[in-house]
């Protein structure tokens, strides 16, 4: 039944910094797991990789840490999106208990 499925976008690429070869296979720093009803979510993210017409796409990593890398560049919503997710647990825990 194509409702009990998940999708996940993968990629593989490789990338040189400094004459080192790298390769990686991260297209964002969040890892989306869909149903089949959301798999447009993952649609969309793959709309954002930036692709260029020799088929080469755009890889964006970390100076200090080469071998860490994606394809789309994170956002400040993005990483705002995220701060909340981490913090929403501890701030419900703290106002049920102590408010």
């Amino acid at each position: 039944v194509k409702s009990d499925q998940d999708y996940i976008v993968s990629a593989l690429y490789h990338y040189r910094v400094d004459g080192k070869e790298y390769a990686g296979k991260r297209i964002s720093p969040w890892i989306f797991v869909a149903s089949h009803n959301v798999k447009g979510i993952l649609l969309q993210q793959l709309k954002a990789v930036e692709k260029y017409p020799d088929g080469k796409v755009s890889v964006f990593y970390n100076p200090g840490k080469p071998g860490k890398s994606f394809l789309i560049k994170p956002g400040l919503a993005g990483m705002l999106v995220t701060l909340a997710i981490a913090l929403t647990p501890g701030v419900l825990y703290w106002l049920s208990y102590y408010n």
